[in-house]
């Protein structure tokens, strides 16, 4: 037995066809608005993630520029249009990491979430702290930068020198 008879399926036909005649005559606008709003219910718990995230690559991106000021460098804008590709990228993560943890691993609680938005930030904040360092060497950023490069010193099982530099940058023009 079917749960709605084909009758109600007909009835509901026709009115969902007047409303989406509706929809469309009241202008185009409209229509986008009331499309744009079903779509952002989907991500309105990742907005603070989404938002935090965006936050810190602009925070980034906006030092970038003053480091490129201080050397009498051009602001390119393909390296901006490159910084809004890169939110767009780390949107998607995180977007792919909720509907992962939501709709395909049910039963385990893996906060993919978490994860790549605390990856993405941790990366921009450590390029934020080199910028920092850049712009003022005699901050209190020093000292976390400092750290930092000892971490990843210990942890990668590597020493980072000034004269390594060259090497790890064509290291990884190599790897791109």
């Amino acid at each position: 037995m079917a749960i709605f008879p084909p009758s109600v399926f007909l009835l509901n036909n026709m009115a969902s066809m007047n409303y989406f005649k509706e929809l469309i005559n009241d202008g185009p606008l409209k229509f986008l608005f009331c499309v744009l709003s079903a779509i952002g219910t989907f991500f309105v718990p990742l907005l603070p993630a989404i938002y935090i995230t965006f936050s810190v690559i602009a925070f980034d991106a906006f030092l970038g520029c003053k480091v490129a000021r201080k050397h009498n460098m051009p602001i390119e804008t393909r390296k901006l249009w490159k910084t809004l590709v890169k939110f767009l990228y780390c949107m998607a993560l995180i977007v792919f990491g909720y509907t992962i943890d939501e709709y395909i691993l049910v039963s385990l609680d893996a906060h993919l979430v978490e994860l790549f938005a605390g990856l993405i930030c941790g990366v921009e904040v450590w390029s934020a702290v080199e910028n920092l360092n850049e712009i003022d060497p005699t901050g209190p950023w020093r000292l976390l930068s400092k750290f930092i490069k000892s971490k990843g010193e210990k942890y990668l099982e590597i020493t980072i020198d000034r004269e390594d530099l060259p090497k790890i940058k064509k290291f990884v023009k190599k790897m791109k």
